[in-house]
């Protein structure tokens, strides 16, 4: 894990999970919610049902630039909600705008979780149907997605205050790393 340690008290803010398509956003953001005791958004699902199309509907109908768009205009709503703590799963392209990247840093901690290729190879083979810019495509060619995307993504993804290496732990396991930097803040500050 790297930290890079964060100006907010952490019992008053906004976590962004980051990272790439299929790293487990939206899977540890539901549980650490949960254990948190806060909301939750899941800002693809919530894309989803406020345009009642799928992203992939989304993606064909009116383009990638339409979803971007509609990314950092609920990205904007979510930052300027006047809740106590929020856990935010953001899309895999939220982070690499960088006046997102610049919004979340601002109003938050944002949370990296890297995986490997391999990792995320495996992870997005098995759902690549629900996925539009992989969908279809052999795995050879989702690899060869992820080597280009993953090299243009990842200097935004690493602007986060953390990085989790999340490959050969567990979902519980990387919810405990998330709540051991966020109490250790909590009580750097406190003193």
């Amino acid at each position: 894990m790297n930290a890079k340690w964060f100006s907010k008290s952490c019992s008053d803010m906004k976590i962004f999970l980051v990272g790439f398509m299929g790293c487990g956003k939206s899977t540890i953001g539901r549980m650490l919610a949960r254990e948190q005791r806060c909301s939750y958004i899941d800002m693809d699902r919530q894309l989803v049902a406020r345009h009642n199309l799928s992203i992939n509907e989304m993606f064909s109908k009116y383009g990638e630039s339409f979803f971007r768009k509609s990314e950092q205009e609920f990205l904007t709503e979510i930052v300027d909600r006047d809740e106590p703590m929020i856990v935010v799963a953001t899309g895999g392209g939220v982070a690499c705008n960088p006046d997102n990247m610049d919004m979340m840093l601002k109003s938050g901690v944002v949370i990296y979780l890297k995986r490997t290729r391999e990792g995320l190879l495996r992870r997005l083979v098995a759902g690549q149907h629900s996925r539009p810019l992989i969908s279809g495509k052999t795995p050879e060619e989702i690899g060869e997605f992820i080597d280009k995307t993953l090299a243009e993504r990842e200097p935004h993804y690493l602007r986060a205050n953390i990085t989790i290496d999340c490959d050969y732990i567990g979902d519980a396991a990387i919810v405990d790393i998330v709540r051991m930097a966020l109490d250790y803040e909590s009580r750097e500050r406190s003193k």
